[in-house]
């Protein structure tokens, strides 16, 4: 990930979620196991996103449900569907 798409990402959370991140940065640098915990307990309890709408790759925006959801199962599908197949190696022994 480059530094620029890192800001965007940031300027996008609310101050609660950074808050709550920084706060727990600070737990694991202090090895306070406990107090990181229960703060990535709140991390994932306070997130939740609602999708309103999905823009895909040839820029149309769909934003009926059932038909988001189509795109999506199509995407994971195609995306767990694929085979890749590497080329066979010898490794070799010293």
């Amino acid at each position: 990930m480059k530094a620029g798409n890192s800001k965007i990402t940031w300027r996008h959370l609310s101050p609660e979620k950074l808050e709550l991140t920084r706060q727990r940065g600070i737990a694991r640098a202090a090895c306070n196991c406990q107090l990181t915990s229960e703060l990535a307990e709140q991390c994932f309890a306070n997130y939740k996103i609602k999708m309103i709408a999905l823009r895909r790759s040839d820029g149309t925006v769909t934003a009926s449900k059932k038909a988001m959801e189509k795109i999506i199962h199509e995407y994971y599908s195609d995306l767990f569907d694929s085979y890749f197949h590497f080329a066979s190696y010898e490794i070799k022994e010293d």
